[in-house]
């Protein structure tokens, strides 16, 4: 053991020996936590202060187009200075954040990676169709992110690897299994990231009155400089900022309806009342006038059974836990225990949302009813013409365009039509949550604030989804596998490069195939799950699967995904015209599949073929170690 140096003759009793002076610029970590909080703590006070400005604005008659243009404009200035404010010039910090990540701001970057604004708009406007059927959906997602916090989070920070390829490459040597894990990301994260995207372009014209391709173009400008400037580092505390926003713009307008009806400030306790109330409104309905269309199902074509709901179920946590930009995100922590700490974190934070989307739905139903039910023709709200207009409500099976509109399609339906019923009343789904401040007549600073909140949500998930594609190309493609010998500068400005160009054919995108992508989500999640989780848990879990087992076992699993999701019509207009989410129950069928027979060929082929040679079972029993080392040293890393 090295002794420390003994302090100099001439020192005085109880001095404190001489350091060396630090570098200029270098800060230590509790500097730079200080100083990170100190950023926090004022960008929260401006934001706080730009809110109570505009209620007081708009109550004494500020436009509301002033308003909306805000609130978003605020939230955007936060995100770039939080972004510039973590620029880097490190690989480290670029690809992995300086694996300095602690449990609580990688748990709130985490939640803002799952929960995305497609996510809440699908869920939301799930219950809202659906009713408790939608449930299956929440429970899928919830116990896919305990899946991956278990069975794969700790193991894969223990490795080292910098992307989710890289960890198969590790564990299955060879350039084989990460080509295949790089196609994989890539055929999994463009379909994802366009369904950001198109939220982002459902959101603004419709309750900010911002043009869909200006909303898009303007988030994908702002997320492309601050991942130019900081990569994982500048990601990974605007995902923690615009979670704190999406938290907050979330839960106020249920907050102030609560505490408005039920006197219980927090949404979730008075949900059971809602609830009691809306059953009462509905049981004390005279007949309905308008016929009820067939309700739809999110399960799989043939019935709602056990089989059907286990096998839907099971597919939706499988592919939930193999998303590859959610995985990424615990490579960012210091250890596997601040991994498993971050994973209870992001848990924690993602169910304190999840568990306000049923109040979305509820309260929206309640809404409707006091507004609309019972009410003449001509005395219906505002915002039923205005939603109407953009083809979101529709009245007596047409279009709520105008009043006049309103009024044809209903009087011409029965001479004694006066007033109102609910089956008479339709508004779109994926409108439920931004529409509720004005179906329950709040400010219009609150629905600024919501509205933000959601596209907050969905860039905070295109921007992690955005890196999570160009580091990969930048470091399997490139690195890994064109230029070895590369030096960390250019691979710093290859890891760039491919982020312009990732963005720019994602703006393409946005200009008119975002919505064609996002067609395909439960496709792309069921290729997730089959192509990528029997290669993950197998590699982990059984040191026998050797590379051409793995490699068969992802070629069989997204072969089968991919035949069953062509014969179910999986990629046809006919499928996708009602949404990604009516698709969902039958992919993650087919996904299931096509993971179960992943598992048997990677394990059948293994079996046939030669064992893993002695570094592969090293490199299995490090991760799975506790406290071991890094198992993948990457000097530039």
């Amino acid at each position: 053991m090295r002794r420390a140096p003994s302090p100099p003759a001439h020192a005085l009793p109880g001095a404190v020996p001489h350091r060396p002076a630090r570098p200029h610029g270098h800060m230590g970590p509790e500097l730079r936590r200080r100083r990170r909080g100190w950023a926090f703590a004022l960008i929260a006070f401006c934001l706080a202060f730009t809110l109570v400005a505009l209620v007081l604005l708009e109550r004494v008659g500020l436009p509301r187009a002033i308003v909306q243009l805000a609130v978003p404009a605020a939230v955007a200035a936060m995100w770039l200075a939080l972004g510039f404010g973590s620029r880097t010039m490190r690989i480290s910090e670029f690809y992995l954040s300086g694996r300095r990540v602690t449990a609580l701001p990688n748990g709130m970057a985490i939640a803002a990676d799952w929960l995305s604004g497609t996510l809440l708009l699908a869920l939301a406007g799930a219950v809202y169709a659906f009713g408790d059927g939608a449930g299956l959906l929440i429970a899928g997602w919830t116990g896919g992110f305990v899946l991956l916090a278990v069975l794969l989070a700790p193991y894969l920070n223990r490795s080292g690897a910098l992307t989710v390829p890289d960890f198969l490459a590790a564990r299955y040597p060879g350039r084989l299994v990460r080509l295949m894990a790089l196609a994989v990301l890539v055929a999994v994260s463009l379909p994802l990231l366009a369904a950001q995207l198109a939220a982002i372009g459902f959101i603004a014209p419709h309750f900010l009155a911002i043009p869909a391709e200006a909303a898009i173009l303007a988030a994908l400008a702002v997320m492309t400089l601050c991942s130019l400037a900081g990569g994982m580092r500048a990601l990974t505390w605007t995902q923690g900022a615009l979670f704190l926003v999406l938290a907050v713009a979330f839960l106020t307008p249920l907050a102030l309806l609560s505490m408005e009806a039920y006197g219980v400030p927090v949404p979730q306790l008075a949900l059971g009342e809602a609830l009691t109330d809306l059953r009462e409104m509905l049981a004390a309905m005279p007949r309905e006038h308008f016929p009820v269309p067939g309700e739809p199902s999110l399960l799989p074509t043939g019935g709602s059974g056990p089989w059907q709901t286990a096998t839907a179920l099971a597919g939706l946590m499988i592919a939930t836990a193999s998303l590859p930009h959610l995985l990424a995100r615990f490579l960012t922590a210091p250890s596997s225990r601040e991994a498993r700490r971050g994973a209870g974190w992001g848990l924690i934070f993602t169910a304190l949302l999840l568990s306000a989307v049923p109040v979305y739905a509820v309260f929206a139903r309640l809404g409707i009813i006091g507004a609309v039910v019972g009410v003449d023709l001509d005395a219906l709200p505002d915002w039923v013409t205005r939603l109407g207009s953009q083809g979101l409500v529709r009245i007596c099976g047409a279009g709520a365009a105008s009043a006049e509109a309103i009024r044809t399609a209903c009087t011409g339906l029965d001479s004694y039509y006066s007033q109102l019923a609910l089956a008479d009343f339709d508004l779109a789904p994926q409108a439920v949550v931004p529409a509720l401040p004005e179906i329950s007549g709040q400010m219009a600073t609150t629905a600024a604030l919501l509205s933000t909140g959601l596209l907050a949500a969905a860039a905070a998930t295109a921007n992690g989804l955005l890196l999570a594609i160009a580091n990969s190309l930048a470091h399997d493609g490139y690195h890994r596998t064109a230029g070895p010998a590369a030096t960390a500068a250019r691979r710093l400005f290859v890891a760039r490069l491919m982020l312009l160009l990732v963005a720019a054919f994602a703006g393409y995108a946005a200009l008119g195939g975002a919505p064609m992508l996002a067609r395909l989500v439960p496709a792309a999640l069921a290729l997730a799950a089959a192509g990528l989780f029997p290669a993950l848990v197998l590699g982990i879990w059984w040191k026998r699967t050797t590379t051409a087992g793995a490699a068969a076992g992802m070629a069989a699993g997204i072969a089968v995904a991919l035949f069953l999701l062509a014969g179910n019509g999986m990629a046809s207009n006919e499928m996708a015209s009602t949404g990604w989410l009516a698709g969902l129950g039958v992919a993650m069928t087919d996904g299931l599949a096509g993971v179960a027979t992943g598992f048997v060929v990677a394990i059948a082929a293994s079996l046939f073929t030669a064992p893993p040679g002695e570094s592969v079972g090293a490199f299995v029993e490090e991760i799975r170690r506790p406290g071991a080392r890094m198992a993948i040293q990457d000097r530039a890393v």
